[in-house]
């Protein structure tokens, strides 16, 4: 019986949790989500890296990814169900970027739904190719904007590519 009231009790206590609790914001419209791409691509790269120049970020990428990689942006919805938001995923730009064909990079920024909240690199992976003994695509994970060029760098070096 108590293991009952317990369990009948769990729903009550998980929506209380705030990162339970389901999203309420309306989706946003095509003007919103146009402005938002627009925002982060105007901000200075420096404000989600330190080390980063002040150049517009649309322009700062242009200029690593090289005339190889062309850009795409959207945006990318936070999770709106339950059992999916414990994850954290937030509201993102994401700019992906071909390159050679088989390497891409994937760059996502939370914006939140929020004019005031400050954007932030959420995720940055370059995948680069297939594993030849897996046949998998490999990915790599950097922890910093600063972290691409070099990362790049190396890609170009090692395919024999130049940037232009």
């Amino acid at each position: 019986m108590k293991r009952l009231v317990i369990l009948g009790s769990l729903p009550l206590l998980l929506g209380s949790l705030p990162m339970f609790s389901q999203t309420t914001h309306e989706p946003f419209t095509d003007a919103q989500a146009t402005q938002l791409i627009q925002r982060v691509q105007n901000m200075p790269a420096s404000k989600l890296d330190a080390r980063l120049p002040s150049t517009r970020l649309a322009d700062w990428l242009r200029v690593q990814l090289g005339d190889r990689g062309q850009a795409t942006w959207t945006l990318r919805y936070a999770p709106s169900d339950e059992s999916r938001q414990v994850s954290g995923f937030p509201d993102c730009v994401e700019m992906d970027a071909m390159i050679n064909g088989n390497e891409s990079v994937v760059m996502l920024i939370a914006v939140g739904h929020s004019s005031r909240q400050t954007p932030y690199l959420f995720d940055l992976d370059v995948t680069t190719g297939k594993n030849t003994d897996t046949g998998k695509p490999e990915s790599s994970e950097l922890n910093h904007l600063s972290d691409l060029p070099s990362f790049l760098e190396n890609l170009r070096q090692i395919s024999g590519t130049n940037n232009e």
